[in-house]
């Protein structure tokens, strides 16, 4: 019977153990490592120094208190062992409870001069939680009134925002505009300086009148293969309005 008994109690040992193994033991391996971890952070190592320091002065209280002991046996006199010795014992005093005004003032037969007194005593505390009640609405009216002027003020930042984004956008649009123009005042330029140099031109090339039937007078540089300019004024070389090829005069 004991052999059997043994040897369930070997299968359950060896059970327990291979169920801790399996179950537990992988628990208790992440347990170090977060043990290993936590040792190296700084509030730790901050912990344990602060450990280190109030074991040190425990460890010197500890000797001053025991100096102390020996230096108050050593001078306390001896007392023989005959000596009689008196014990003064006194009972233990309880606890009591705190009686309010109104009993007290209750348990006393008054007269009206201390009614009146309670009754005064019991106004002044209630204005006193008047005035408390009132001092905490006004707090929470000022808590109101600053959460309030916070809003207001984020309100106001983004309205800001906004309009400091729009300007941008309408400057933006302004430059644009203004570079637009620009270039078109510099094509409008170079244009005036091309029909100027083309002026320029046929004024410097010799030109004779000519006169085209159904059309007038014209100036042109060649008769037979060249342009045909107006009259402007009376003697000024105009735009180029046609060419002459082979003799023949073709308008633009």
């Amino acid at each position: 019977m004991s052999s059997e008994l043994s040897q369930v109690i070997s299968t359950i040992n060896s059970e327990v153990n291979a169920i801790i193994e399996r179950n537990l033991l992988p628990h208790f391996e992440t347990i170090r490592l977060i043990e290993n971890l936590l040792k190296q952070l700084p509030e730790f190592k901050r912990l344990k120094q602060e450990n280190a320091d109030l074991k040190d002065k425990l460890l010197a209280l500890d000797a001053i208190t025991k100096e102390t002991e020996t230096k108050e046996t050593e001078t306390k006199p001896t007392v023989p062992a005959s000596a009689i010795k008196l014990e003064i014992v006194e009972p233990l005093v309880t606890e009591r409870t705190v009686a309010s005004v109104s009993e007290l003032y209750s348990s006393v037969d008054l007269d009206s001069d201390a009614d009146n007194k309670l009754q005064e005593y019991e106004t002044e505390e209630e204005e006193s939680e008047e005035e408390e009640s009132a001092a905490e609405e006004e707090e929470e009216e000022v808590e109101v009134e600053e959460e309030v002027e916070e809003v207001e003020e984020e309100v106001e930042v983004e309205e800001e925002e906004e309009v400091e984004e729009e300007v941008e956008e309408v400057e933006e649009e302004v430059e644009v505009e203004e570079e637009e123009e620009v270039e078109e005042e510099e094509e409008e330029v170079e244009e005036e300086e091309a029909e100027e140099e083309a002026e320029e031109e046929a004024e410097a090339e010799e030109v004779f009148i000519v006169e085209i039937k159904g059309r007038g007078r014209f100036y042109t540089t060649n008769e037979t293969n060249g342009d045909i300019y107006q009259i402007e004024g009376t003697d000024d070389v105009g735009n180029v309005v046609g060419q002459f090829v082979n003799k023949v005069a073709k308008f633009n």
